[in-house]
């Protein structure tokens, strides 16, 4: 929720109540639905108006890597086995930029399916998105290349004018890997310290991704992941499948 506040509303007292009476407002003109699942950015931290609406909270957390440091200082700040990762991946591949979002779709379902996962987005939805953000100028696609110029890795990222955000990615297991992964993030940090000041790994909650993350030095960061249902079938269905 963004909110454009009064230029004169100074005193917190007023701040609140103006938050109050906008959520409520926003909450109103919602759309009908059976249920609501929406993650928040960590900036936004008051979900109570929402809270006295019925809808319940879960934490969830990301990392977020200043890149105001030099390119040094970045590097030093990782945890000693990843860089010792980067440094056996820079013997096998190289990592370039590319406009290829079906490499990176495939890689990303192919991480799905090794997990017994539905894909949570039809490519479509990827093509649509990916027109938007190339004519706002607003994402980048790393792809990591072996010698034989095969695709073994790769990352979509989204940016505004302050945040580099990891959207999707993941790694091509039909082959022998030597910690591609970890020379995309490397790769991607020093990118987009030119650009804006935060990356945003996009937290995962899943042990071994937040593993990753954590690794490249970032601030565990909160942030509130909001739903409701609107009736008692919805709420089972939920509390079965999630």
């Amino acid at each position: 929720v963004y909110i454009d506040y009064p230029k004169d509303m100074s005193r917190q007292s007023r701040r609140s109540s103006f938050e109050r009476k906008t959520m409520y407002e926003l909450v109103k003109h919602m759309p009908s639905f059976l249920y609501f699942r929406q993650n928040f950015f960590p900036e936004f931290n008051n979900w109570l108006p929402l809270f006295w609406r019925k809808y319940h909270q879960t934490s969830y957390y990301t990392y977020l890597l200043s890149l105001k440091a030099s390119e040094e200082t970045l590097y030093q700040n990782i945890d000693y086995k990843r860089k010792r990762q980067i440094k056996k991946a820079l013997q096998f591949y190289q990592v370039i930029s590319s406009d290829d979002y079906q490499a990176i779709y495939k890689i990303n379902k192919a991480s799905y399916e090794r997990k017994g996962m539905a894909m949570p987005y039809q490519f479509e939805t990827l093509k649509q998105l990916d027109e938007i953000l190339v004519k706002k100028k607003a994402r980048k696609i790393y792809l990591c290349i072996d010698e034989q110029k095969r695709v073994v890795a790769g990352a979509y990222i989204v940016k505004d004018y302050l945040k580099a955000y990891y959207l999707l990615g993941g790694v091509d297991l039909s082959q022998k890997v030597h910690y591609p992964m970890s020379l995309v993030f490397w790769h991607i940090i020093k990118e987009m310290r030119k650009e804006v000041d935060i990356f945003d790994f996009e937290g995962s909650v899943a042990r071994k991704i937040e593993r990753v993350f954590r690794d490249y030095g970032g601030q565990r960061s909160p942030f509130y992941v909001i739903t409701k249902t609107r009736s008692r079938l919805a709420d089972m269905a939920y509390l079965i499948f999630k």
